[in-house]
């Protein structure tokens, strides 16, 4: 199945937004949307149990990178 990006519009708080962009410039990762895309597997990788059905696999994307 060849699943393409979707793109969505998100509000974020300016504090919230104040912290990507220092992890962004921390991890020099060129765009912020990079940012927020890393952002969101860490968290995904942190909060989805081993045991738990998941629709997302946060390796699949590391492997259409190579």
């Amino acid at each position: 199945m060849d699943i393409k990006n979707s793109r969505i519009l998100v509000d974020i708080p300016r504090e919230l937004l104040r912290a990507v962009e220092d992890y962004r410039y921390s991890q020099r990762i060129p765009s912020r949307a990079e940012a927020i895309r890393r952002l969101l597997e860490i968290g995904l990788q942190t909060t989805i149990s081993d045991d738990a059905p998941a629709s997302y696999d946060p390796g699949s994307r590391q492997k259409e990178k190579t």
